[in-house]
């Protein structure tokens, strides 16, 4: 292999997926032709179901990836509800704590 070769790119050429990666990068715009294009922040709502399909989906893609247990909708819910007391109580604890280096 001489020095200019690059052994990850040479090898993902010889897989089965880059046919189909060259056909969806062939699709892309260029960045120069985007212009109005602007992300803004959605508001996550465990009880919109489409929200929480793409939640328990995307969990259960990587439960599967680390051969740990997949969960149900319900299940997912149920954990996303938790998530947020979870959030607002460790930052409570944080503040507290960096309260006692003030005194």
């Amino acid at each position: 292999m001489t020095s200019h070769q690059n052994p990850t790119i040479d090898s993902f050429e010889n897989t089965f997926f880059f046919p189909f990666y060259s056909l969806f990068v062939s699709t892309l715009p260029l960045a120069a032709a985007v212009t109005d294009f602007t992300i803004a922040p959605i508001e996550f709502d465990k009880d919109i179901d489409a929200q929480m399909r793409v939640v328990a989906a995307v969990s259960n893609l990587r439960a599967r990836n680390y051969a740990i247990p997949e969960a149900d909708l319900h299940v997912s819910r149920g954990i996303a509800g938790k998530i947020t007391p979870a959030i607002a109580t460790t930052t409570a604890m944080v503040t507290g704590t960096s309260l006692f280096d003030c005194f």
